[in-house]
């Protein structure tokens, strides 16, 4: 079993760009498991921030607007390649 890094490891990069610049032979497979996977990433770092203490909170809710963010782009390449009018949609929405 893997230990659980400690609370307040993370920090989110400051100037990365889009996590998914990606070729056009990436398989759909593999964008539905990296959305999948940032899913579930999300959901753990909101688990992390809604457990933190009062001196973690900040931290805690900047490395789950990260992970959102992540999730989003995710979302947005992969309905690039099933669905471009759904990736427009994503894209637009306020």
């Amino acid at each position: 079993m893997i230990a659980r890094p400690k609370r307040g490891w993370f920090l989110p990069p400051t100037d990365v760009g889009s996590a998914f610049d990606l070729p056009g032979y990436v398989r759909v497979a593999d964008l539905w498991d990296a959305w999948r996977f940032a899913a579930v990433e999300s959901t753990l770092a909101l688990k992390d921030w809604m457990s933190a203490g009062p001196e973690e909170k900040q931290l805690g809710y900047d490395a789950y607007l990260a992970c959102l963010d992540r999730e989003e782009e995710a979302a947005t390449a992969l309905a690039d390649r099933v669905h471009s009018d759904a990736a427009i949609r994503l894209r637009t929405r306020l």
